[in-house]
């Protein structure tokens, strides 16, 4: 009998492509919904939704701060609409009652101009305000009826969404293939969709506000249109041009430098007295998919090239070079910067741009899995995010098979680590980075409703309610939803699970495919939440050519137990840890116990 010890268990990570019994024993062959993180296994956080009543099936969300205000921008086919993410509150100087017109406050600065406030359950809406009070008050729509309030109660912004669509109509967005991408130039959000004129936010004494729509770019060339537009210093840059009905799908076109605070003042490439101009990536076949600053350089991703575009100054403004004339993005929205450079979703691999040369981070590892797991016809749909608080990169798809057609898979990776996981997405358009509150987390200590044994996480970190974090956007589900909140999958529980298949090691620890090995227990080596159990699998095959034959799990419960017993006979045996329930844990690793059991003759049992 031995005891057989493996640790440093999220070493690596998931290996799909090489054969399990090649593997290091502290190597995945498969799982779902866990992350690596200091040598351990952990299961993936959950997801819940935030900011409720998305009142447009969102495909696009970004976030954008300057000072106190903090907005999320949600783009839809036909409308954009602004979340005021700032937490802003006064105190009512003097009670009122259910009928006043006029809220009389200690102060009103950082308050809109107009919008709505919440004193307890009820929601006013107001057109107007002075610097002590708000005027032409009414009941607001999410408030059932008008009430009384005393003095000195608490005056809150509302959580609400605000219309900021352009005055002029609805848009006019054709594909559901990630129709919108945003820029910020000189504090002002751009962004744009490929069939409408780009649009941007402008700014109010340096901010924007929620009663202000957004308009059609100024001095943007008529009947013009680009599939993406990005910032470049201080121009706009657009890429993939339309004009008059015509496409340039490889023309790159750059405005005139930008003041601060303000829109470029020209796009005409024939004037000489401003910057502006155009330059066509002729050389290769493939449209240009979109673009993203680099350090001091600007990258340019069509079909089946990149190139890296950079200033010179008069008369020639930009110079371009080719930096692969092979290898290119998969789709817009698939490329995001992180320390070290530009992870790339392109055709065949994962590449990272260091602003030299483009290297492959997938080879004999999951390449061959998540393309074959890809749908082919959605391809388009795919993006990439960074997520810099868990120093993490998601490269999300349409899996094959997907019932909506929108991204419900991704493989994570730790660029820290250089681990590769794999998690499930709820049907997803897109992704944006910024603050959001955690709505599980409780913001004091008074609020706490779980105790020491339920909470998850450490427990200071529980009344943490806000951080920047990954915020997820649905059209399946018309909902936005706060990555890392919670254990589930939105009100359903989680399956989370890691495996491992193809051991051989034999009682010595030695690497033996001919002995046959009894196993007799499994000592893991990790904590869950509370008193939650966790399932643990024993497998076994006589060859690789057969399958593995799984024993039926038996429940572990880490505070109470230090292994489970298991009977199952083989020469190759295999692991698997689940978890089905609202719940966390953490693999440090665990030790099989075993005996050999001779070479031949031997039996499954």
């Amino acid at each position: 009998m031995a005891l057989i010890p493996i640790d440093n268990v999220g070493q690596v990570g998931i290996v799909k492509e090489t054969s399990p019994w090649q593997l290091p024993p502290n190597v995945w062959s498969d799982g779902n919904n866990v992350k690596t993180d200091e040598g351990s296994i952990k299961k993936l956080p959950g997801y819940s939704e935030v900011m409720a009543t998305c009142p447009v099936a969102p495909y696009y969300v970004t976030q954008i701060t300057l000072g106190t205000p903090e907005f999320w921008i949600a783009g839809g086919l036909a409308k954009i609409y602004a979340y005021d993410n700032t937490n802003k509150s006064t105190l009512l100087n003097g009670g009122i009652n259910d009928s006043v017109t006029t809220v009389t406050v200690d102060s009103t600065t950082d308050f809109e101009s107009a919008g709505t406030i919440t004193i307890g359950e009820e929601q006013i809406t107001y057109t107007g305000k002075t610097s002590t009070t708000f005027t032409t008050c009414t009941r607001g729509a999410n408030s059932t009826t008008a009430a009384a309030h005393l003095d000195d109660a608490t005056v809150s912004r509302a959580n609400v969404w605000y219309d900021i669509t352009r005055a002029s109509g609805d848009y006019t967005v054709t594909t559901t293939r990630n129709p919108w991408v945003s820029t910020v130039i000189g504090g002002i959000l751009v962004m744009t969709n490929g069939t409408d004129d780009p649009q941007y936010w402008a700014l109010t004494s340096g901010i924007p506000l929620t009663t202000t729509k957004m308009q059609d770019l100024n001095n943007w060339p008529a009947s013009t249109e680009c599939k993406s537009l990005r910032a470049y210093r201080t121009s706009l840059i657009a890429l993939n041009v339309t004009k008059s009905g015509v496409n340039y799908p490889r023309l790159v076109k750059w405005s005139t430098g930008a003041a601060t605070q303000a829109t470029p003042t020209s796009w005409d490439e024939t004037s000489s007295s401003v910057d502006a101009g155009e330059y066509e990536l002729a050389d290769t076949k493939g449209d240009i998919l979109d673009g993203l600053q680099l350090r001091d350089s600007f990258m340019i991703y069509k079909e089946d090239a990149t190139y890296s575009m950079t200033y010179v100054g008069t008369p020639f403004i930009f110079a371009f070079r080719q930096l692969s004339p092979t290898i290119g993005a998969i789709s817009k929205n698939c490329i995001a910067e992180f320390d070290g450079g530009h992870a790339i979703f392109a055709k065949g691999n994962f590449y990272i741009n260091d602003g030299q040369s483009l290297k492959p981070i997938l080879p004999q590892k999951l390449r061959e899995f998540v393309f074959q797991q890809i749908d082919g016809q959605e391809v388009d749909k795919s993006f990439v995010i960074a997520d810099y608080g868990r120093s993490e990169i998601l490269f999300c798809y349409v899996s094959d098979g997907s019932v909506s057609n929108q991204c419900d898979q991704a493989v994570v990776w730790n660029y820290i680590t250089n681990t590769f996981v794999i998690r499930d997405l709820p049907d997803l358009a897109h992704i944006g980075y910024g603050v959001i509150r955690d709505p599980t987390k409780a913001g004091t200590w008074a609020g706490a409703t779980q105790s020491w044994a339920t909470i998850s996480g450490p427990w200071t970190m529980s009344f943490d309610a806000t951080d920047k974090v990954l915020l997820m956007t649905s059209p399946t589900d018309t909902k936005l939803y706060r990555n890392g909140s919670g254990n589930k999958s939105g009100t359903s529980n989680m399956i989370s699970y890691v495996e491992r298949t193809g051991l051989t090691m034999n009682s010595q620890g030695q690497p033996d495919h001919t002995a046959v090995k009894h196993i007799k227990a499994i000592y893991p080596k990790m904590s869950t939440s509370s008193t939650n159990k966790i399932n643990i699998y024993v497998g076994t095959q006589m060859s690789a050519e057969e399958g593995v034959s799984w024993k039926t799990p038996v429940t572990f419960t880490p505070n109470t137990q230090s292994k489970v017993s298991v009977r199952a006979t083989g020469k190759m045996y295999a692991v698997k840890f689940e978890s089905t329930t609202d719940m966390d844990w953490e693999l440090d690793g665990y030790t099989i116990e075993l005996e050999d059991s001779g070479r031949r003759g031997s039996r499954s049992y």
